[in-house]
Parts: C-alpha cells; structure tokens; sequence
C-alpha cells in the first residue's frame, strides 16, 4: 500500500467504498466506478493505492485502531475479554456504515477476519497451546457468524446480552482444551 496522504481523497474514496459494499461484492468493483463515485482521478486513487483491496485493509486498520482508542480496558488482559467483547459490539452498533463489511460475501470479511486474527495473536497467550491458533480461528469465525446474524437481525438482542452469549461459548470452548 502507498503512503502519500491527502486526507479529503482518501476518505472519499474509503467512504464511496463502504457504500459501493451496500450494493455489490468487492470482486465487482472497479477502481474505475470507485473514483467516480468518490469524485477523484483514476491517478489520485493509484497515488494512495495500489489496487481496490488496500482502501479495504485501510478500513479495517481504522476500524480495529478505533475499537482498541474506544475501548476502556486493555486487550492484553484475558480477564477483560468480556469487556472488549462489549466495546467492540458498541463500536459496530453505533457506527453502522461499517454494516457493509458484514453483509458483503466478498474479501471484506477476509481482511477484517485477519485482521482479527492478527489483534488476537498479539494480546493473547492461546497461540502456547498446542491447538491455540486453530482455536483462536474457530472462536474468531463461530462470534464472526453470530455477529452476523446479530447484525442482519436489526439487533434484536442487547449489546450485553450478545456479549454474555458469546463469551459463554468462547469460554466454554476454551475450557475443552
């Protein structure tokens, strides 16, 4: 990914991709039809990005940056999972014009996914189990699915009551290891 920075395009252009997501899968989206809508030059985009994947990686960097700056407890202390859990359910329940990473069946949901994944790898000490890092993608995917559902079911349940649910299940399987 480039990094000249010029703030007003390079939000545009993230948030026209966001929108796009709404209505289509990242695969159909053309640099060509994102710089149209964002209301820049084709050689603005290819300044701050290589291809339509890197406004994508940027998001989610901006979103995980976001959910750790909101958070009021320290993602390094496993006692304070179930607070996370909850300040990332209200990072996404007041902030729905990320929904679309949700909803999109594209690589959206990869890059957020690893993302994750990488967050979890480094403030966690499962990776010392022997099946630590299949177990961290196994939680990560199954509290993936729910939130989904959450999140396409015009949460119906609480933020707290999905926090519970999930560090139920999460704490119940760690266990069986």
């Amino acid at each position: 990914m480039k990094t000249n920075n010029t703030p007003v395009s390079k939000t545009a252009i993230k948030e026209n991709l966001l929108r796009l997501l709404n209505k289509k899968d990242l695969l159909d989206i053309t640099v060509r039809e994102l710089c149209h809508v964002s209301g820049v030059n084709r050689s603005t985009f290819y300044r701050h990005y290589d291809n339509i994947i890197d406004p994508l990686e940027e998001i989610c960097d901006d979103i995980l940056n976001k959910i750790i700056e909101t958070s009021s407890s320290s993602y390094k202390e496993p006692q304070n999972a179930l607070k996370n859990v909850t300040d990332s359910l209200y990072f996404f329940k007041e902030h729905d014009e990320y929904d679309s990473l949700f909803r999109s069946g594209s690589f959206a949901l990869e890059i957020l996914s690893r993302k994750m994944e990488q967050l979890i790898d480094r403030n966690n000490d499962l990776k010392s189990s022997p099946y630590g890092t299949y177990l961290a993608k196994y939680l990560l995917s199954g509290s993936y699915k729910i939130i989904l559902d959450w999140v396409n079911g015009s949460r119906k349940e609480s933020v707290e009551e999905l926090s519970a649910i999930l560090m139920r299940l999460t704490s119940a399987t760690v266990k069986a290891f």
